[in-house]
């Protein structure tokens, strides 16, 4: 039977590691567009080291992503909405 080395350890499959934060694939593939978490593919199959997901949790605890809420200006749709609404449209 084929042994695994350390480094072979020290991966893991992204999906897998999503799911274990309870995240989309989707929220997982704009952390990795964004450059907030590097993957490497085997095959056709996304991994992430154990190294990469320790960085990525150090910076999330330190705040480095974390971002004010964004609220849209709505009082533009509103006003134009209820100008539709007096002229019958």
């Amino acid at each position: 039977m084929p042994t695994l080395n350390s480094e072979t350890r020290n991966i893991r499959s992204f999906d897998d590691w999503l799911k274990g934060l309870g995240v989309t694939r989707v929220t997982g593939h704009r952390w990795r567009r964004n450059g907030m978490i590097k993957t490497f593919r085997i095959f056709r199959k996304l991994y992430v080291s154990a190294e990469e997901i320790a960085k990525f949790e150090a910076s999330a605890i330190e705040g480095k992503y974390a971002q004010e809420p964004v609220v849209p200006d709505r009082s533009a749709t509103a006003q134009r909405s209820n100008r539709r609404r007096r002229r019958g449209e």
